[in-house]
């Protein structure tokens, strides 16, 4: 008994596994390797009798574009030869072609059995596994049998592109199929879901929010995603909505995600419309136009050609937008950096990379690096609703701070100076009183005397007013308004201020006001806390935006303490004026290095 479990009974069972797979195999004909290829299209070739002995070598599975074939007009044929067996013969037999890009219509011994989506100049594309029955009257047992397969390719991705490739029962083909199927569509449709609440999401933040308008374009760049990516599901195409109409706004659609992502960051990132990105977004909807209204499918695949040419220059310009903006320490820019990363990985791998790389369960995977750029997205819109959130629930107990520190100066200014004026002009008008009662008279050396302390009060009442609300930018130009008030605080303090700034820079009335006030509050910082002499300012244009340098010679600090102790006052209003106009506050200093403020905004808000 021991020799019979510990030897014959492995010997039986092994023996069981290899009778099962000889029949298993003995069901089906794999048909994967090389076959013949021709591209061009000519409804002979479907013939058993046609001579296609010049026709080239093609691999199958794999797609036209990773074996370096070029195909005339979008179509090719195969011709695939198989010897057909009696097992096969005396079943219900299928043929499966695995995935195809992007119609097809096949032919066995040159009779059409099967075919999806619609080879025409108003086409539509399948994208399922193909499995098509077989009438046994067709099937030539013992001899040679031609089967031809018509492929149509609009994308870049074409011919019979992933296996199985194979003829055998349909009973097994079809559970095979199905199970493969099943985890795509699971798959499918979660895709769905995650895209759908991805375009709620920043619709909802606008609403709530403060209306920015990147939520409206990030919402609606989503959408467009979300239509791509049902339009050219497995689902929708299970519904039969998959109609010529429905081909044509998925390539619409195609063609204005990248004007609508490039929208977005512009708003994002507070940039200006330059001549390049206003050539790309009209190039993008001209596209989508001609996608739309050019009726021959030879025009619609040159068009197509020129849309995968202009993704190029619109990754690279999205791309060093993004690095940029994170580089000038952009709020919430890493986040968006790393999607659009991942994006252009992911679009790289599937255009360049192995055919196998090009799907993963069934899904391009530019689909998956899509999905990445819509999870940092919505990562980002949260990370600055919640930091919105917050600053807003700060800036009152701040506001009010800064209107106890304002009431504070201006009665220390208007005690200390103008007060002190009045009252020197009080004594002077009340001992001018007393000697003209008791007769004396006044000389003229009184009044030129009274007259000089009007006018100091008057010329004091007049810095209080400036301080207050400086109408002044209105009238003249940034430049000259950072000359002259660091010239009034140079006088002031001690301190020199040595301005670099041009006249005329075209700044809008609020930015300049803002950046006065910035250049205002780091001053009086520098006169209370840097026990330094010199003070160098510098204003220059940076392309669409202005640069104020301002770099003390002082004692300096530590920036992590005192970012830990939440900054002072003036910092933390340096910094929201800064992002209030979209801009970014940088801060550098160390104890006896003196400290440099760097503050960049657009130049019109």
């Amino acid at each position: 008994m021991r020799v019979f479990y510990t030897i014959v009974l492995p010997l039986l069972c092994v023996c069981l596994l290899l009778v099962t797979e000889a029949a298993a195999s003995g069901d089906q004909i794999s048909l994967e390797g090389s076959h013949k290829f021709s591209s061009g299209d000519d409804a002979a070739w479907a013939s058993p009798d046609f001579d296609d002995s010049d026709w080239q070598q093609v691999r199958v599975p794999g797609s036209w574009q990773s074996q370096g074939i070029e195909v005339r007009g979008g179509i090719g044929w195969y011709r695939i030869r198989f010897v057909a067996t009696e097992d096969i013969a005396h079943r219900q037999t299928a043929i499966a072609l695995g995935l195809i890009g992007n119609a097809d219509e096949v032919f066995l011994n040159g009779v059409k059995v099967g075919g999806e989506g619609v080879i025409a100049s108003q086409y539509t594309i399948a994208p399922i596994e193909r499995l098509y029955r077989l009438p046994d009257y067709l099937l030539k047992v013992g001899k040679e049998n031609v089967l031809a397969v018509r492929v149509l390719n609009v994308y870049y991705d074409g011919g019979i592109v992933e296996g199985p490739v194979a003829i055998g029962d349909f009973s097994q083909l079809i559970v095979s199929k199905l199970n493969r199927e099943k985890t795509t569509i699971a798959l499918e449709a979660g895709f769905i879901a995650f895209f759908a609440f991805a375009f709620i999401y920043p619709f909802f933040l606008y609403s709530r929010a403060a209306s920015e308008r990147e939520s409206l374009y990030a919402s609606l760049c989503l959408l467009l995603i979300w239509g791509d990516f049902t339009l050219d599901s497995r689902i929708f195409y299970g519904t039969g909505l998959r109609t010529f109409l429905a081909e044509r706004i998925l390539t619409i659609i195609v063609a204005l995600q990248p004007a609508c992502f490039l929208m977005f960051l512009m708003h994002w990132y507070q940039e200006r419309m330059t001549t390049i990105i206003k050539a790309l977004l009209a190039l993008c909807l001209l596209l989508a136009l001609s996608l739309a209204v050019l009726p021959g499918l030879e025009q619609f695949l040159i068009v197509a050609d020129v849309l995968t040419l202009a993704y190029i220059p619109i990754a690279v310009l999205v791309l060093f937008l993004s690095i940029r903006a994170y580089l000038r320490k952009m709020h919430e820019a890493g986040p968006i950096l790393i999607g659009i990363v991942g994006m252009i990985v992911g679009g790289i791998i599937e255009l360049a990379g192995p055919s196998n790389f090009q799907r993963v369960q069934g899904i391009l995977l530019s689909y998956y690096a899509i999905g990445w750029l819509a999870t940092f997205l919505m990562y980002a819109r949260a990370a600055r609703f919640s930091r919105l959130q917050k600053s807003l629930r700060t800036v009152s107990e701040k506001v009010l701070i800064a209107h106890e520190e304002e009431r504070k100066r201006l009665a220390r200014d208007i005690h200390d100076g103008l007060g002190q004026s009045m009252m020197a002009i009080k004594l002077n008008l009340q001992m001018m009183n007393a000697r003209t009662q008791s007769g004396e008279q006044i000389t003229q050396g009184w009044l030129p005397k009274l007259i000089s302390e009007v006018s100091n009060s008057i010329e004091e009442l007049r810095q209080i007013a400036v301080g207050l609300r400086p109408s002044f930018l209105e009238e003249v130009e940034i430049g000259d308004a950072f000359n002259w008030y660091g010239k009034q605080f140079q006088d002031k303090s001690g301190i020199e201020v040595r301005v670099d700034a041009a006249d005329s820079l075209a700044a809008s009335p609020k930015v300049k006001e803002h950046l006065f006030r910035i250049y205002q509050e780091a001053l009086s910082n520098i006169g209370k806390h840097a026990d330094g002499r010199i003070v160098d300012v510098s204003l220059r244009t940076v392309g669409q935006r202005l640069c104020l340098l301002i770099k003390d010679d002082g004692k300096g600090f530590d920036v992590s303490e005192a970012t830990d102790n939440k900054q002072g006052l003036g910092l933390s209003t340096i910094r929201e004026r800064a992002e209030l106009l979209g801009g970014v506050f940088d801060l550098k200093s160390s104890p006896g290095n003196g400290t440099t403020i760097r503050v960049e905004v657009p130049l019109n808000d």
